[in-house]
């Protein structure tokens, strides 16, 4: 997978930080969004391998933006999360997203 192009989207900036270097270090690719508005714009725009996606974020939260990403193309999306109700682990994994 060396060399494939990541997006991370995450309002806060230390871990978005943390999972950039890490992809880096692995050979991967990485441009990063601060919210979902933002990285609906890079999707739109780049060519991605994947998305690594926190849930909870300001303006168009994580399933909002899966959603939005589902109508129009098939990137594989990974969420993260530190909620853990049922009721958003359906919502994560049903859905198109």
């Amino acid at each position: 997978m060396a060399g494939e192009k990541i997006l991370i989207v995450d309002d806060d900036a230390d871990m978005r930080e943390l999972i950039k270097l890490y992809m880096k270090d692995n050979g991967f690719q990485v441009v990063s969004a601060v919210d979902g508005i933002e990285a609906l714009d890079i999707v739109k725009q780049e060519t991605l391998d994947l998305i690594i996606l926190d849930v909870m974020m300001p303006r168009l939260d994580g399933f909002e933006l899966c959603q939005e990403i589902k109508t129009f193309t098939d990137i594989p999306i990974i969420f993260l999360s530190s909620k853990q109700d049922d009721m958003d682990k359906i919502l994560g994994l049903g859905g198109r997203c």
